[in-house]
């Protein structure tokens, strides 16, 4: 019964540590970069933003906007008020 329970603990420590690798993986994939209001603005008023889509949350007036450039990457700007 001892040698049982100890390769289920072997076992719970693998999959601990499997997690651990995937979450930093995937913080290391992330590719949102901070996006301002001010770089927003510029962007508009360059010419810059070909489509805007407005995500609010159920907590108005909170959400997220998701910028479609025509230039660069589409970018992602969180608003509060």
């Amino acid at each position: 019964m001892r040698q049982n329970s100890r390769g289920l603990n072997s076992y719970f420590l693998f999959f601990i540590l499997f997690l651990m690798g995937v979450a930093v993986v995937a913080s290391l994939n992330r590719t949102d970069e901070e996006y301002t209001r001010e770089e927003f603005i510029a962007d508009i008023e360059s010419e810059n933003v070909r489509n805007v889509v407005v995500h609010p949350n159920s907590e108005v007036p909170t959400g997220y906007l998701e910028v479609d450039l025509i230039h660069s990457a589409d970018k992602r700007l969180y608003v509060t008020d």
